[in-house]
């Protein structure tokens, strides 16, 4: 009889705490795995900042130096060789005929450097069209970038194609002019705009993996692994930005403070049932307690980033009015500054109203206006963004005068339109159209990207959710539809997927009043 009470109490106890122990280093470990996916989707989205950054610097040299190609395509062999001994982005001209055949430098009179530029170029010439390259769509371009290796490492050559004479014309770019273009576009210590974590570090490294230009404080080993990395775009693609941080749990880390809390849960069950309640009741106030710390603490830090962001945006904004011209270059400098300090605020503001939404705050507060004046003031600037070569359609039907929020409005546009240069750019097509009947207006907002899988088409409205989470696509939060379907029902309306033969279509809907 004692041995059977022995194993029912060793069961009423044993059993329980077992089951409590699984499932709470179950929770645990989906929170971490959540908390670090989320962690690292915002040091990605620093990441394509400072990639953006970069590409915009090379896409201005790319104008230049396709100037000087043509001035190379245009000059005989000794003004050929004289750009390419004068000029510092110039290590060697070349052209090549139909088939790939080489036209310069003449295989019959080489100086010492052009016999160098064919032993390096060698592998390149064994292909028929090396420099015709095809898209995903079958267009071919007319220009580009292209990589080669060879003995001490990525060489680069931009290239040009005249269809009049089905030649392509190009340069070999000297490496360090390059790299020392992709360095001045990088932060340096003492820029507030641009600046990390004391605990955290940037490596720009190159294809070797040597590290070529570091910023933040960050004491990083040798041997360290980066807790997020994403390679450049053309010419660079072999190069990788990588962000180190000792922030993150590490496995071992995380293994013995799991082990720390099963022996306590256990302890505790084995000497009073009880106790169990009185434990998880303590940790679930404490988790409330911290999760409400982190909302206030969210909060103030948003409300303290509008202030110098403002600011920013201002000055910036003055700064671009009182700018020549015919600066272009500056000009692209100063829109870029611009444009993300406006995408910052469109940041911050998702997740003021995400919070607010999560803590029951949200409230409208309708006032008269017109629709479709609020459309189109949204329109012109993505207008500007996106470029003359993306179409964009207007069928704006509801000009009368109504009581409606404009500010919410335009939250739900601005998430919309953002989702579309995120993610549909390259359809380079956009529709919106409206419409107000029975007090009732309706907003289609319609392009033609990649779309949405229909076993997603409701999964992208749930918060921090993504149809991918590969760090090489376009970044993003995840709370934008989010916090545009809140808004949208709040409104008396609503935000919802319409399936398309190709690209995407959200339907809007808001209640207002005469």
């Amino acid at each position: 009889m004692k041995h059977r009470y022995l194993v029912v109490f060793l069961l009423l106890t044993l059993v329980p705490a077992g089951l409590i122990v699984w499932l709470g280093w179950r929770v645990s470990a989906e929170e971490q795995h959540r908390t670090r996916r989320e962690f690292i989707a915002v040091i990605d989205e620093s990441l394509q900042t400072h990639r953006q950054i970069i590409e915009d610097r090379l896409a201005d040299r790319f104008t230049d130096l396709l100037q000087v190609v043509e001035t190379a395509r245009l000059a005989d062999t000794a003004g050929r060789r004289e750009l390419a001994r004068t000029h510092p982005w110039v290590r060697q001209c070349f052209e090549i005929g139909p088939r790939g055949r080489i036209v310069f430098p003449s295989r019959s009179q080489l100086t010492e450097a052009e016999q160098n530029f064919l032993m390096r170029t060698a592998t390149i010439w064994q292909e028929r069209q090396p420099f015709r390259l095809v898209d995903e769509y079958g267009s071919r371009a007319d220009s580009g970038w292209h990589t080669w290796y060879w003995s001490d490492g990525p060489h680069y050559i931009l290239w040009l194609w005249h269809p009049a004479t089905d030649h392509v014309y190009g340069i070999e770019v000297e490496r360090m002019r390059l790299v020392s273009e992709v360095l001045a576009a990088l932060p340096t210590e003492g820029q507030p705009h641009v600046s990390i974590p004391s605990e955290a570090q940037i490596q720009l490294r190159d294809p070797s993996g040597r590290v070529v230009y570091r910023w933040g404080r960050a004491a990083v080993e040798a041997d360290a692994s980066p807790i997020t990395s994403i390679a450049l775009n053309a010419p660079l693609t072999s190069w990788t930005l990588s962000y180190y941080t000792g922030r993150i749990i590490t496995t071992r880390q995380f293994s013995s403070q799991t082990l720390i809390n099963t022996l306590a849960i256990l302890l505790g069950t084995l000497a009073l049932l009880s106790g169990l309640a009185i434990y998880f009741y303590r940790s679930m106030t404490t988790q409330m307690r911290d999760a409400a710390q982190r909302v206030t603490f969210v909060n103030q830090v948003s409300h303290e980033l509008k202030t110098p962001l403002t600011n920013i945006r201002m000055y910036a904004e003055l700064l671009e009015r009182s700018l020549d011209p015919d600066d272009e270059r500056r000009r692209k400098h100063l829109d870029v500054i611009v444009g993300e300090s406006q995408r910052l605020s469109r940041l911050i503001g998702n997740v003021l109203t995400f919070s607010k939404s999560k803590q029951g705050k949200l409230s409208i507060h309708p006032q008269t206006g017109c629709i479709d004046e609020t459309i189109c003031r949204l329109i012109e600037p993505f207008r500007q963004k996106v470029g003359a070569d993306f179409s964009i359609e207007q069928q704006l039907d509801a000009q009368d005068d109504c009581q409606f929020d404009s500010d919410v409005l335009e939250q739900i546009l601005t998430n919309l339109l953002s989702n579309v240069e995120k993610y549909a750019i390259s359809g380079d097509y956009l529709s919106v159209s409206s419409s107000l009947s029975d007090g009732l207006c309706e907003i289609r907002v319609t392009d033609r990207g990649p779309g949405v899988p229909t076993s997603k088409q409701e999964l992208i409205f749930q918060p921090f959710e993504r149809l991918s989470d590969k760090l090489s696509e376009a970044a993003g939060t995840g709370i934008g539809l989010s916090i545009a379907r809140s808004l949208a029902r709040l409104h008396g309306g609503d935000l919802s997927y319409l399936a398309t033969d190709s690209g995407s279509c959200f339907k809007l809907t808001l209640r207002v009043s005469p």
